[in-house]
């Protein structure tokens, strides 16, 4: 069956969008959390959120964490984009 990660995951990418900066942060946060093992899903939004320069500098942030924890085995996607952020 479906693991929790399964069913939050899509919900938190969305909320990583949100117009409140607040629930973008917390919403980066969790997936630093769960998205571990949905790095192919989880990596190209918290990406797109770190280089949005319109973006909230705290939401930046909070990306640049997440795709620092959830980044593990991606390394050669991550590791360029952590450098240039």
């Amino acid at each position: 069956g479906a693991g929790h990660g399964d069913i939050v995951v899509p919900v938190l990418i969305n909320a990583l969008k949100d117009i409140d900066d607040e629930v973008s942060i917390r919403a980066a946060e969790a997936l630093s959390k769960v998205g571990a093992g949905h790095g192919d899903i989880v990596i190209p939004p918290l990406i797109e959120a770190l280089e949005d320069e319109y973006e909230d500098e705290y939401v930046r942030g909070s990306a640049a964490k997440a795709l620092g924890k959830v980044g593990a085995g991606h390394g050669d996607i991550v590791v360029p984009v952590l450098i240039n952020a």
